[in-house]
Formats: structure tokens, sequence, C-alpha cells
């Protein structure tokens, strides 16, 4: 049987992201996910998901500057002291709550290319 997770960045849009969670499992879910929580403390997103008996089963890192800015950064040139920095950011949330990550991904600059793929072998 599927199990679906409220993704409280789109659900429950009426109410102040902290009560999201009460509202999703009032609504029967055992899991959210959230595009970017880093505008409220980790620590008061674990308490929510606590005091709601609820799982956070995705959270993204912070994204990159779509207003003019890069689409990501993690494999940029020069842009790799900002990607440590945000990823940092988003493991201290994760270690707190979450149990998957999920990573914005820059379109391929130019002139960088991969001879062969990575093997996960």
């Amino acid at each position: 049987m599927p199990r679906f997770a409220a993704n409280l960045t789109l659900l429950f849009k009426e109410l102040p992201f902290l009560e999201r969670f009460q509202a999703a499992a009032e609504a029967g879910f055992q899991a959210v996910e959230v595009l970017f929580p880093y505008d409220d403390a980790a620590q008061l997103v674990t308490r929510q998901l606590t005091a709601n008996g609820l799982h956070m089963v995705l959270i993204n890192t912070p994204p990159p500057n779509y207003t003019g800015g890069a689409r990501g950064f993690a494999a940029t040139p020069n842009g790799q002291q900002r990607f440590q920095y945000d990823f940092k950011r988003t493991l201290r949330y994760a270690k707190r709550s979450a149990q998957v990550t999920s990573m914005s991904w820059p379109e391929k600059p130019k002139g960088l290319w991969r001879r062969k793929p990575i093997s996960r072998t």
C-alpha cells in the first residue's frame, strides 16, 4: 500500500508554516517533506515533528539565487565554498529531523565534462 508524505511547502498554505505540521497529522499523514525549511530554526521544526508524531522524510539544500544567479553551485567554478556552507546548514536540519535530503544540481557549466559515468559498484 502506498504511503504518502504531506509536502508542507505546498499543502495547508492558509496556515503559518509551523502550524502545518499539526494540520498534516490531523489529515492522517505520518510523514512530511519541506522544500526549504530554513526560515525557522531546526529546533522549532523538530519540536513540531515530535509533538505531532511525524517523520520528516525529505528536505532540500538551500536553493541558489533564482533571480538572476546561477541555477546551482555544487559543481560550478567558485561555487564550492557556498555549497559547503549550505550543505552544512542542511546537515544541521537533517541530523535533527530529516531522513533524506536532496540537492539542487546546477546546469552543466560550459567547458566542464566527464569522460565516464561514475560507477556506484
